[in-house]
Formats: C-alpha cells, structure tokens, sequence
C-alpha cells in the first residue's frame, strides 16, 4: 500500500487512455507530457523518483540521451531513475512443445525482422548502464531477468 503522504504523478504525450481523475486516488496525478521537448520549469528538480518503461519504439536515432538528460533534470539531489524496458535484441524463441523446432519460429521473427527495424536500432537498450555511467549518474546498474514461462509472451 502506498503511504498517503506520497506523491505518483504520471506523465504522457497523450491521456486520452489514462484513467478518468474520479478514478485515481488523491495522491496520484497524471499529466500531459512531451518527454522529449525541453521541460516545464516546475518539473525541475521535483522527484526523488522517476520511472519510466517501454520507450524503446519511441527512442530517436538510437539515442536515449536527450531523453535521459530530461529525466535527470526532473530529479532532486541524490534522486533515482528505474528504466524498465525490453531488450528485443536479446529475445529468443523458447517452445513449450517440443515437436515445434525453434530454428523454424526463430527463421519466421528473422524474416520479419526488417520490418520491426523500421523503427531503427535499439542497441542502446543493452548499454543503458553505461549511458547512465556517461551521463554522471552514480551507483548504476542494468538488472537482466529471465522471465518465468508463464510470463512469456506468446505469438500464434
């Protein structure tokens, strides 16, 4: 449970799919923003925390850093930043049944390949750690966890 004395705003480029405000508990907030552009001055220097997720089709030129510089700025001394996201370069096929050959799934997902390219390279996702470390921030790390089967995702 989240102490009532705590703050979540959360924040998007567009909040027509956000929760309607009479469904938020009072202390969490959302709000329209372009994470990319320069920021609002009153969200300078305002968290303790930021998080983020799933930037990875949204990431220009392969190159998270003008997006991290935001976030930085967003931060208070001795702040933190969790980025969560997946790492499509390092996904794999895994087969639940045995009788299905994953080098025939995986010759599918490298036909389509180029198509999900379009969006650009994604390399920056596995190096977030050094990114981190370039941009001054201290103490980093870059957590990978295998999912458990029954949390993978499945295309048929």
């Amino acid at each position: 449970m989240l102490s009532s004395s705590a703050q979540l705003d959360g924040f998007d480029i567009d909040l027509t799919q956000a929760p309607p405000k009479q469904w938020l508990p009072s202390n969490v907030a959302m709000h329209k923003l372009d994470a990319f552009s320069p920021l609002p001055h009153d969200l300078v220097g305002k968290y303790d925390i930021v998080h983020l997720r799933l930037f990875t089709v949204l990431m220009k030129h392969n190159n998270p850093v003008p997006l991290l510089r935001n976030l930085i700025g967003m931060l208070k001394p001795n702040g933190y930043i969790q980025w969560d996201e997946h790492d499509h370069i390092s996904q794999k096929v895994v087969t639940a049944d045995p009788a299905i050959n994953p080098k025939t799934v995986q010759a599918v997902l490298d036909f389509v390949r180029p198509i999900d390219d379009m969006m650009g390279p994604r390399t920056w996702v596995s190096a977030l750690g050094d990114i981190f470390a370039a941009q001054g921030l201290l103490r980093t790390r870059l957590y990978r966890f295998a999912l458990p089967p029954e949390l993978y995702r499945y295309d048929t």
